[in-house]
């Protein structure tokens, strides 16, 4: 676990990250992101800064606009991750007898738990689980 500074916050706070890199679980957490990532594109994702520079570019009448940001608060609200998990598993499997990469819907609930939900860490030189919600970094 390490801390990224909050260096837009007054007092400089930190936001604790907890590297998942070589844990017992990241191998499958990593393939499971690549069999994933479809369900999180849409019409409003963008990858990257130079993505959303080169759509705005060609802009029509881009003088009658204006371009604001807003300093969000809590970007990572709580979400139940057995909620999530649900709603993933929804997505990919409409009818319950359907194969998503060779899996089943019951088979594949057990990867998506294995990859999120075993989350242990090291602190101060004591051993920690995360029992709920995922951190950031794993």
């Amino acid at each position: 676990m390490y801390g990224a500074p909050k260096i837009h916050k007054s007092g400089i706070s930190l936001r604790p990250i907890l590297s998942a890199i070589h844990t017992c679980s990241s191998d499958l957490s990593k393939h499971l992101v690549t069999k994933l990532a479809p369900l999180t594109v849409n019409e409003y994702t963008l990858k990257t800064t130079y993505e959303f520079l080169e759509l705005i570019k060609y802009v029509v009448d881009a003088n009658n606009f204006v371009m604001c940001s807003f300093d969000i608060e809590s970007l990572f609200i709580y979400t139940s991750l057995r909620e999530t998990l649900e709603i993933i598993l929804e997505q990919l499997f409409l009818n319950r007898e359907d194969i998503f990469e060779g899996f089943n819907e019951k088979q594949f609930k057990i990867l998506l738990e294995l990859a999120t939900t075993i989350s242990k860490f090291m602190f101060n030189d004591k051993l920690y689980e995360q029992v709920d919600g995922v951190a950031m970094g794993s």
